[in-house]
């Protein structure tokens, strides 16, 4: 494992130094997902830097002050008995009065836990931004992982502090390409399956050791009961909901491919409305998300939801079936059985995800014919063939009327002039949009005559896709 490695965020650490590098004060709101690597970011910018960090905890505003103090003091060198501050206003009024000409940066990380200690630590916070801070050579950061708080309460129209971070950063997992790096000794097919079932969250990508096969990391994070994974999705549903047995059904019932809000209700028993409210809720913290097919936007029928997070769909397919079988210390049998032989069927729409993030930065960066503006899955019914019918990557241009269609095969067998032909076919369904070019994306490689099926299409092999 790479605990000890820091990898990627070059342009997160960039944004932090370009902040720390002004002479005025400065607010971020830093906010992302559980295990995303927030407080790794931080302590990595804050290694040469002057600084106060404190992280909150879920206790009392008296503990959380009493802990902050202390922070403070060491901090600033003053000894190691802090005095008695009667509120966080007195507690920033010393930093100020004591932290001398040196740019400081002050971190409060996990701040949802001091806002449910004290509910009015947004309108104090707010006083101590305009009457204590501001003007001060300092650098303050307020950090988050509840995503509904940190959006809606800090930084909302109807927050206290509104309209006072200088900056916000939404930490997102790491894409498909920095994901490798932490496996970077495996093939390009490992790197993508461990993207696939870690999400590209930095925790989790650090559980493993490339010095052991994929198969031995996948049965001690997932298939052992001491396991890192075994029941992580259990554990991120309990820190961010009161009654999970809700959210773990409609989960599930997504994973047995419910999609549309009434065969969730079917198949959970809930009713409309508080069904909505659970769904809402999943959105914010981004397990789930809302499929809209591009150029087919208007489509209710094609439209539904989806488990955005990819290591939530490996659980449920996989380790959930598997828990007695673990529990018995079985689960490296199951893996070999249940899980193993059907791996590149899972990572059937996590490859998807990852040729249509090529592909927009491919378009974006004048690599292909066009410029495109966005990237998504076209899904509708073939009028001609009166068949359901999608294409996995459609990239297009709004002003020029052009686009970019793509095929994903993630299989260990070649691409065939069918399934390129198939693709060429299904230029006609997003008519008038002139297709500029058509990539082919394989695991296995592709059949001899798959370039010549059509002038406009490009091969893309693994190689291509990680370089």
């Amino acid at each position: 494992m790479k605990n000890d490695r820091f990898i990627g965020r070059e342009r997160e650490l960039s944004t932090l130094e370009s902040m720390h590098n002004e002479d005025s004060f400065q607010m971020l709101i830093l906010y992302g997902r559980r295990r995303v690597g927030k407080s790794r970011l931080i302590r990595e910018f804050l290694k040469d830097k002057r600084s106060i960090y404190y992280m909150a905890v879920e206790t009392d505003v008296a503990d959380n002050l009493r802990s902050f103090s202390e922070i403070v003091f060491r901090s600033l060198m003053l000894g190691d008995t802090a005095p008695e501050f009667r509120s966080f206003e007195d507690a920033f009024s010393f930093i100020v009065a004591n932290m001398g000409e040196e740019r400081l940066t002050i971190v409060i990380d996990e701040f949802p836990y001091l806002a449910m200690a004290d509910k009015s630590i947004l309108s104090v916070m707010q006083r101590i931004i305009d009457t204590v801070l501001g003007g001060q050579n300092i650098f303050l950061i307020l950090c988050g992982s509840s995503i509904r708080f940190m959006e809606e309460d800090v930084l909302g129209e109807k927050s206290p502090l509104f309209g006072r971070r200088t900056a916000a950063m939404d930490l997102k997992p790491f894409d498909y390409m920095d994901s490798a790096n932490f496996v970077s000794d495996y093939s390009y097919e490992q790197k993508a399956i461990v993207y696939g079932v870690t999400g590209g969250v930095a925790k989790y990508l650090e559980q493993f050791n490339e010095k052991e096969s994929l198969d031995s990391n996948l049965k001690r994070l997932f298939f052992s009961e001491a396991g890192y994974m075994v029941d992580e999705p259990i554990n991120l549903l309990r820190q961010e909901f009161r009654n999970i047995s809700t959210y773990m059904s409609i989960i599930g019932s997504m994973a047995n491919g419910a999609v549309k809000m009434h065969e969730i209700s079917q198949k959970t028993g809930a009713q409309t409305a508080a069904l909505s409210k659970s769904l809402s809720n999943l959105s914010a913290v981004r397990i789930i998300s809302k499929f809209i097919p591009i150029l087919n936007e208007k489509s209710k029928n094609q439209s539904g939801y989806i488990i955005e997070d990819s290591m939530f769909s490996f659980w449920y397919r996989f380790v959930l079936p598997g828990r007695d079988a673990i529990a018995l210390a079985h689960g490296d049998v199951f893996y070999d059985i249940q899980v193993k032989p059907y791996l590149h069927d899972f990572m059937g729409a996590v490859f998807e995800k990852m040729c249509r993030a090529y592909t927009l930065e491919k378009g974006l960066t004048g690599q292909l014919d066009t410029l495109l503006t966005s990237v998504g899955k076209w899904a509708g019914a073939d009028k001609l063939k009166k068949t359901p019918a999608d294409i996995d990557v459609v990239g297009i241009n709004k002003a020029s009327r052009e686009a970019v269609i793509g095929e994903c095969k993630f299989k260990n067998k070649k691409l065939s002039t069918e399934d390129a032909k198939t693709c060429v076919d299904r230029i006609r369904l997003i008519e008038p949009y002139d297709v500029k070019s058509i990539l082919l994306f394989s695991l296995g490689g592709f059949s001899k005559g798959v370039p010549e099926v059509d002038p406009r299409v490009t091969t893309v092999s693994m190689e291509e896709l990680y370089r």
